[in-house]
């Protein structure tokens, strides 16, 4: 991570265009095709789209089901909660898998906006968010360049007891 993300808010800012479906130059497709080698995919795919393995340290095994807010809720309320959640992870995993060099993601982002319904709505603002989210941890673990990863680790640990 810090080797590719330190102090290139740029490259980050191409991922999110290209999770979001804004576009990108043909340039900047050259350099993230060099830049996703398929250790460094593995570490996306992980962060945009966990799945649970059983082998991740002690609590921190996560996925996207797992952050569904579905408490005091009625089961009649969650089920487009669950449908939107459904299709974030299948965005995310197109998304992924367009990053990587695949074909471009078939479900479109503007389309969750152009038929806004309650569960387009939803999955629109949960990909927006979760990308944005995701994007800035990437950014925080990559720290500076001058850093050593042993400086970054102290930094982010004195950050977190504030």
């Amino acid at each position: 991570m810090k080797n590719t993300f330190a102090e290139r808010d740029d490259l980050l800012m191409v991922i999110r265009r290209v999770f979001l479906q804004l576009g990108i130059s043909e340039k900047e497709e050259v350099e993230l095709r060099t830049i996703m080698t398929r250790d460094l995919l593995t570490v996306m795919e992980k962060m945009f789209n966990p799945k649970l393995d059983g082998y991740m340290p002690l609590h921190q095994e996560v996925d996207l089901w797992l952050t569904v807010k579905i408490e005091e809720k009625t089961e009649e309320d969650v089920l487009p909660i669950i449908k939107a959640r459904k299709e974030v992870i299948d965005y995310m995993h197109l998304a992924l898998t367009e990053l990587a060099g695949g074909k471009k993601n078939p479900l479109i982002l503007k389309g969750y906006t152009f038929d806004l319904t309650y569960i387009n709505l939803i999955t629109r603002n949960t990909i927006i968010t979760h990308v944005e989210a995701q994007l800035g941890f990437i950014k925080m673990l990559a720290g500076l360049k001058n850093e050593t990863p042993d400086e970054t680790l102290a930094r982010l640990k004195q950050d977190s007891s504030k």
